[in-house]
């Protein structure tokens, strides 16, 4: 069975019009604590392998200061050259590629900020379309995300579900806001909150990596069978990817949530180091994430099959 995401897409109104302002989407978040120099030409690597891998010339936009325009070749070399070759703690911003005219939501995208880590952890996120994991395309899938992280130096990174949506928009957070807590796996997707991943373990997804040093913290690959035994193991060059469930499950609770995996026992393995959200730390302009109950959505619920669908 394939499932169908695109009902989930929401809408707005800017200036009397209708315009897309949230999809669901396939995304990955890479984080990272190393300072910018070091951390860089990491980020350019894996920014050219993920142009690399989706569709050519599908990013056409970029953020050029406060507006969007259009992506040029010549922007993308300097973008990673500046990566490469950063200043000394200079906090890198406006790295955001789109396959939409309107930047996001969108199919396809990078948003990428490296920054001073005395400060916060740097983070990556990239965008691909939901269906991309879905029947025999999903271990191809799978296997191209683990390629397109296997050497870089994150402390912690994620991959499934969550939402594509244009972070500014307070509107748009609302609609988030709303929509998280149906869809209990899907990730959180506001790049804000790489100010607290110092140090911490995010909330689990379809795939969930961890550097070997923070994976023996939390006890290794015997504790994290003991939470999840039908959880696989994949190991990296300096790290590990856990993987809850053969496809990326969705975890809507109108539905029992019978997708989720083994996203239980892996949300208990992560917990000793659970990322400190305080509340509030999601909000829009008039609606507002229950971070606790959030946080906590897993810890109760009992592992599922791991074929998923």
């Amino acid at each position: 069975m394939m499932i169908d995401l695109e009902p989930l897409k929401q809408t707005l109104m800017e200036r009397g019009e209708e315009v897309e302002s949230l999809w669901p989407s396939l995304l990955v978040t890479v984080f990272s604590q190393l300072p910018p120099n070091q951390v860089g030409p990491h980020v350019a690597s894996m920014v050219e392998r993920y142009i690399q891998m989706i569709p050519e010339k599908i990013l056409i936009t970029a953020q050029i200061r406060d507006d969007i325009g259009k992506l040029s070749k010549q922007r993308i070399t300097r973008d990673l050259k500046r990566l490469r070759a950063p200043i000394p703690d200079e906090c890198i911003t406006g790295m955001l590629y789109s396959s939409s005219e309107q930047a996001q939501p969108g199919a396809y995208g990078v948003n990428a900020e490296v920054v001073d880590t005395h400060k916060q952890s740097t983070i990556v996120q990239f965008e691909f379309p939901w269906i991309s994991a879905e029947g025999e395309a999903v271990e191809s899938f799978a296997n191209n995300l683990i390629a397109l992280l296997h050497d870089f130096p994150f402390s912690v990174a994620t991959a499934g579900f969550g939402f594509s949506l244009w972070q500014a928009d307070s509107f748009a957070i609302d609609q988030l806001c709303a929509m998280l807590p149906r869809y209990t796996s899907f990730d959180l997707t506001d790049i804000r909150y790489q100010i607290w991943m110092r140090n911490a373990t995010p909330s689990p997804n379809w795939l969930t990596f961890l550097n070997k040093e923070l994976m023996e913290s939390l006890g290794g690959a015997s504790a994290l069978h003991g939470h999840a035994p039908e959880a696989q193991v994949t190991d990296l060059v300096q790290s590990v990817c856990i993987r809850a469930s053969k496809y990326p499950p969705v975890g809507d609770i109108n539905h029992q949530a019978r997708d989720r995996g083994a996203l239980p026992g892996v949300a208990r393995f992560l917990k000793p180091r659970r990322i400190p959200l305080p509340p509030g730390a999601i909000s829009g302009r008039k609606r507002e994430l229950d971070v606790k109950q959030w946080l906590t959505r897993f810890d109760e619920q009992e592992n599922l099959p791991w074929e998923n669908r």
